[in-house]
């Protein structure tokens, strides 16, 4: 079964603010803006603005009103710094998170002479021009705090947001899992078989996280939440970092075996990976890559019939790569993409009771690409534009091909009056035994979406026109097949029964 869908959006829209507009940002850049006055109050004209980064430099000059705005930055530290012949120079750190507007309103002193250098501190990362409701996280400075390895679980730090409870996501609002979206660098990984989650990253790879849980802004679709994620990217300065983490099974409580539930092997885990990032070309060519194993094992544990299960292992890769090139200080170009594989193989998995092999070779990936262009066309124009593919392939199938899952199961139930259950053999018990029927897997299941959008902004003095453009077209493949003959259950009351089969 193949199914598809295509969706067409568009958007018109025109903001209008007070002394200054909300300026471009995008799911994957933030913005700048800020008014230059004198220390009484009066905009100062023609002063030099540069913003710089790790990665490059842009330069502005301001307007007869003062005001400044720097459009499409990546997000992560920058430095602010005015200069203008008759004033002391001015300087501060600044935070561009992605999605927002950063309000950067600086005083400029008049100086006789001599030139002074004013510091302020880093400012805080406030959008004033957005009704919009959630958090941003930096991940350097959520390090401390106790998370888990998915960069799914930040969302669980917003306020608002509670477990979804059916293994898709986060409940964000009140809604489903489902009725969220999810981004990564641009490109929306929402699983479009189920919704829900579509991929993830271990944080490593993570620069910053953003949580939408209300007031989107229109370019924005969805019913419950936005999850945005966005990797890191490469710098002038090389970096690099490496872990390995283990997890020993003679560290861990032993199983324990009852007469109706056996526990678990316990699990032998390894999370190893590595980063790199740096320069390929000074101020102009970047990179991030990012390669990561999380490799599992359990030891088969033995049935009431003496039947072993094989070892059961699973495999989980990551690797994540980004390209950031600017083409001049006013244009960047990006591409980024991830490929995860995995596997989950048992060769014999026998249940707690009887002789079925439920033995299966599950495998798969997801695999995310896109290219991203951000130019800053005069400082009036600012265009972004996103094209992208994401990929979710599972095949599953049974080693067992005659039976597959078909069920092998005991059960009882003590009579009320008293009976303790650990010593069934003492009292009359109700036991069930089932075998056989009908059974049904799925040997291939595949999602694909194509993405495209275009989003420009156009300044007319305090007013800013936006207008946008989307397309995205779902494709969803399943192949099922059934097996399994005919099932037989039998009921026996008889406490000789019950010690023969439970023990």
């Amino acid at each position: 079964m193949t199914r598809g869908i295509n969706r067409l959006g568009f958007l018109a829209l025109a903001l209008a603010a007070g002394s200054v507009a909300a300026y471009s940002q995008s799911t994957t850049t933030g913005a700048l803006y800020g008014v230059i006055t004198d220390d009484k109050g009066n905009p100062i004209a023609g002063a030099t603005v540069r913003l710089s980064s790790a990665q490059i430099a842009r330069t502005e000059t301001t307007g007869a009103n003062g005001a400044f705005r720097f459009g499409l930055l990546n997000p992560g530290q920058w430095r602010l710094n005015v200069t203008k012949a008759g004033f002391q120079n001015a300087g501060r750190d600044v935070l561009i998170q992605t999605n927002t507007n950063h309000q950067a309103n600086m005083k400029l002193v008049t100086v006789a002479s001599t030139t002074v250098e004013v510091v302020a501190s880093q400012m805080a990362a406030v959008d004033l021009t957005s009704t919009q409701t959630g958090a941003n996280y930096q991940m350097d400075t959520i390090q401390t705090l106790p998370m888990g390895r998915d960069m799914n679980s930040i969302v669980n730090f917003t306020p608002g947001v509670t477990d979804s409870g059916f293994g898709m996501g986060a409940s964000i609002s009140g809604a489903s899992a489902a009725e969220n979206s999810y981004v990564l660098d641009g490109l929306n990984t929402t699983d479009s078989r189920y919704g829900g989650i579509g991929n993830s990253l271990v944080t490593d790879f993570i620069d910053q996280v953003e949580v939408q849980t209300g007031g989107f802004k229109p370019e924005y679709s969805a019913l419950g939440g936005v999850f945005n994620a966005v990797t890191k990217s490469g710098t002038n300065e090389f970096k690099g970092s490496s872990w390995l983490t283990f997890d020993a099974r003679g560290m861990q409580a032993a199983p324990k075996r009852t007469v109706i539930y056996r526990q678990a092997e316990p699990v032998r885990r390894y999370d190893i990976g590595a980063e790199v990032s740096g320069p390929i070309l000074k101020d102009k060519l970047f990179y991030f890559v990012g390669v990561q194993g999380d490799l599992q094992e359990e030891n088969g544990a033995t049935n009431d019939e003496g039947l072993k299960s094989s070892q059961h292992k699973i495999n989980n890769y990551q690797t994540v790569f980004k390209l950031n090139w600017f083409i001049s200080q006013d244009l960047q170009l990006t591409f980024s993409g991830n490929y995860n594989p995995y596997s989950n193989k048992q060769g014999k998995d026998y249940p707690e009771f009887g002789n079925a092999n439920w033995g299966y070779d599950n495998k798969g990936f997801t695999l995310g690409a896109n290219v991203s262009l951000d130019w800053t066309i005069n400082p009036s124009m600012m265009l972004s534009a996103k094209l992208g593919r994401f990929q979710i392939r599972d095949e599953q199938n049974p080693n067992d091909t005659t039976t597959p899952y078909v069920s092998d199961r005991h059960w009882y139930a003590p009579i009320a009056n008293g009976g303790q259950e650990d010593r069934p053999e003492l009292y009359n018990a109700l036991v069930g035994y089932a075998r056989g029927g009908f059974a049904t897997y799925v040997p291939l299941e595949e999602g694909i979406s194509n993405q495209a959008r275009v989003d420009l902004s156009y300044f007319v003095g305090n007013h800013n026109f936006k207008f946008g453009l989307s397309f995205l077209g779902s494709e969803y493949t399943e192949i099922d097949k059934q097996s399994g003959g005919n099932g037989w259950w039998l009921i026996n009351g008889a406490a000789s029964w019950v010690r023969q089969v439970l023990y």
